[in-house]
């Protein structure tokens, strides 16, 4: 019995010491891998802080790289980022057997990186020499495991890492995932800020709007060609009429002239040594050393030719550039002066241009209005013949009977600048709406300022919609402090308007319209003009 209970007791010692070795193989595995894991996130942390660090893009990716190989002991790793023109991944760096494949393009939903981006976590392939969806590139070949890790920043897909394992038996955990997805964020974050470093610097000496150099870097290109002593002439090139197009069509009209003149100016003076900048809202410069006079005018004369061209293609809104320049042959004259010797030849060209080129703003903008306002086909026909009948009757002069026909015409002309989901909305307009196109009044005046052939009716274009009784826009005038020219046209253009089909309503009869004109004089209308015009058109 005592030997039966030896064997029992030393049988239940060997189970309990091989429960113990057991649990001694575990406790030192959890702590292999509470070190190797330790061992990760330190190293991460170290290559984190030294990715954030680095600002120069080009730098940064083969640092993202390499390190991401050293981590997890691999010497073949990958970066694609997301090219959002071409709508594909583009391979930008590559080390070990992929770094004779740099820009290698893969199109969006194809391939392993969009499998990766669309889960949007890492991706292990053990056996990638016999996965399905495997490149069948034989450059792939070499490659026995693959993982890849997306790219993320604020939930938009930048692009994805990737490591290869040539050695057959690799395999990925759970835990080297995690470390991995983390490193991929760290990766992220330096990218982007890396991006938006590159941005900022870019934009400290370009103009954004046109991507040509800024004032500042023109500047000190300036100063170079004065140090240096380097003979250079200097183009100052200014877009006619572009306050004109930002106040009536507003900038967003204004900035695409701008980008097309800017295209047209790069286009004829970009070469290896040349300058070319925004160097305020509406002008340009261009910095071209070492040219005679000579070839100075062939590309004065070259960009006259382009933006000839450009016109002819784009009638609905043409362009004018006003040039002027100046050279700095030796080193007494300063390139400052020579600055403003190109400027003052720019301002007499100027003076030139204004009067003509306003004048074929001014009927670019009228036909534009004419084309969109369709509606209205005859109004401005019609709107004359009346205005004189009525100046007629109550005695103006000739003088002013031909002003008001050119009211007549261009009363409404500052509607050019109103988007036409206001000027034709089927139904009433709501408060925003309605001092939306109430501005037109001003945008008209401003217009026609600006030209002189309308410069003589700038002042009614503006009082038009004023009101007998004083409430009407934008100024509350009353009674006789509103011209006569204004009172007319106003009766006018609502007898016009009520016996004519506008979106909002069916055309009026006219009887039916010379009642409401009676029941708005004394209030909207000058009551004895009213009655006037009642007798006219009866």
């Amino acid at each position: 019995q005592l030997e039966n209970l030896v064997t029992t007791r030393t049988s239940e010692l060997q189970k309990a010491n091989e429960i113990l070795e057991k649990q001694i193989k575990s406790i030192k595995l959890t702590e292999e891998q509470i070190n190797k894991q330790n061992n990760y996130l330190l190293t991460l942390h170290d290559i984190s802080l030294g990715l954030l660090n680095r600002l120069d893009i080009n730098e940064l990716l083969e640092n993202i790289v390499v390190k991401a190989g050293e981590l997890f002991n691999t010497t073949h790793g990958f970066l694609y980022l997301y090219n959002e023109q071409e709508q594909a991944f583009v391979r930008k760096l590559g080390i070990g057997i992929y770094s004779q494949d740099i820009g290698r393009k893969v199109p969006r939903g194809v391939g392993l990186v969009s499998e990766v981006t669309q889960k949007g976590a890492p991706v292990f392939i053990k056996d990638y020499r016999n996965w399905p969806k495997r490149n069948p590139d034989p450059f792939f070949d070499k490659i026995a495991a693959v993982v890849h890790a997306p790219l993320l920043v604020n939930k938009k897909y930048k692009g994805s890492i990737g490591l290869a394992f040539i050695e057959e038996g690799r395999d990925f955990g759970d835990d080297e995932l995690m470390i991995l997805t983390r490193f991929a964020e760290m990766a992220s974050i330096a990218i982007d800020n890396a991006h938006l470093f590159e941005q900022m610097k870019f934009y400290s000496l370009h103009d954004p709007l046109t991507g040509l150099y800024n004032r500042t870097l023109f500047q000190q290109h300036m100063d170079k060609i004065d140090r240096d002593n380097i003979p250079t002439t200097i183009i100052i090139c200014d877009i006619d009429g572009l306050k004109l197009v930002n106040d009536t069509l507003g900038h967003l009209e204004g900035d695409e002239l701008l980008k097309n003149a800017a295209l047209i100016i790069k286009e004829v003076f970009t070469s290896n040594n040349s300058i070319i900048a925004r160097i305020g809202g509406d002008e340009f410069a261009i910095l071209l050393p070492y040219l005679s006079l000579q070839q100075i005018e062939a590309k004065c004369s070259k960009l006259n030719e382009k933006v000839e061209t450009y016109n002819k293609s784009n009638i609905t809104f043409p362009l004018s550039i006003s040039i002027g320049y100046a050279s700095k042959k030796d080193f007494e004259i300063s390139i400052t002066d020579t600055f403003k010797e190109a400027d003052n030849h720019l301002n007499r060209e100027k003076l030139h241009h204004s009067k003509s080129n306003r004048s074929a703003v001014v009927q670019t903008l009228m036909l534009a209005l004419e084309a969109r306002d369709h509606i209205t086909e005859g109004h401005t026909d019609r709107m004359q013949d009346m205005v004189v009948d009525l100046a007629k009757v109550i005695g103006l002069s000739e003088r002013t009977i031909a002003d008001l026909r050119l009211f007549a015409r261009f009363h409404d002309i500052g509607k050019v600048g109103i988007s036409d989901t206001i000027l034709f909305k089927p139904g009433p307009l709501n408060e925003k709406e309605r001092w939306e196109m109430e501005r037109h009044s001003e945008i008209g005046f401003r217009i026609a300022q600006s030209s002189p052939d309308l410069s003589i009716i700038a002042d009614w274009i503006l009082k038009h919609h004023e009101w007998w009784n004083g409430q009407g826009y934008p100024l509350q005038l009353k009674e006789r402090e509103i011209p006569i020219e204004c009172r007319i046209l106003a009766i006018v253009d609502a007898f016009d308007a009520m016996t004519n089909q506008r979106p909002y309503r069916e055309a009026l009869t006219k009887e039916e319209a010379l009642k409401e004109l009676k029941k708005g004089a004394g209030s909207q209308f000058d009551p004895e003009l009213v009655d006037i015009f009642m007798e006219l058109i009866k």
